[in-house]
């Protein structure tokens, strides 16, 4: 699987150098795209991929190859809905970068300051706490997947058991990856610019796709 997702990113690294090799006309650069993804995915047996290129404000490709389905021989498309995992954290980043630019937060302020309900195990992390924090994996609490995967808990009600995770660490002590952090930033987000969340997202799905928003 690792060989396989090693080989996706290849070709679109290898689609995306094509592109900026020749900015005045990326559609020309990907003249023989098609071609090079579907040998891709047939050298790799991956069933199916959908591909988007964006030059600029210009979509140039978007497009899915191969099945979405291989039993019903369903094909992929553009908009089908597919799993990317930790990929969405770079969103949640973007889109908080987005509301830092436009005024409205501010890295380093205490989350406090825009969810004053929002409350950790410890105390000093609770009150201090920044955005910042959120993101880099330092607030000093432990994964707790095991309390979110596989559990019909929606995101506001996984957001209100945050002060019942136990620390094992000082807040900015040590990095510890943290998937409900960045839960808790993508819906900062969300409260900040007035958008909702889908109820069943999880915290390792920092943004959902519909409906649109940040966060």
């Amino acid at each position: 699987m690792k060989t396989r997702i090693v080989a996706l990113v290849f070709l679109f690294l290898i689609v995306a150098a094509g592109v900026l090799g020749a900015p005045r006309n990326p559609k020309k650069a990907l003249a023989d795209v098609d071609r090079l993804i579907t040998d891709a995915l047939a050298e790799q047996q991956i069933p199916g991929a959908a591909v988007a290129v964006v030059v600029g404000d210009e979509v140039v490709l978007l497009k899915g190859y191969g099945l979405r389905d291989v039993e019903k021989k369903l094909p992929m498309t553009p908009d089908t809905m597919l799993p990317i995992a930790s990929i969405t954290k770079q969103f949640t980043v973007a889109s908080l970068g987005t509301l830092v630019r436009q005024g409205k937060l501010e890295w380093d302020k205490p989350v406090r300051d825009s969810l004053p309900e929002f409350r950790l195990h410890d105390d000093y992390a609770t009150l201090n706490a920044t955005t910042r924090d959120l993101v880099t994996h330092r607030i000093g609490l432990p994964r707790h997947d095991f309390a979110w995967f596989g559990s019909p808990a929606g995101r506001e009600e996984l957001y209100g058991r945050l002060r019942y995770f136990p620390f094992s660490r000082d807040i900015r002590t040590r990095f510890q990856y943290n998937n409900f952090m960045y839960m808790t930033a993508g819906y900062l987000a969300g409260r900040i610019a007035g958008v909702g969340h889908g109820a069943r997202s999880s915290p390792g799905t920092s943004i959902r796709r519909n409906p649109p928003a940040v966060g």
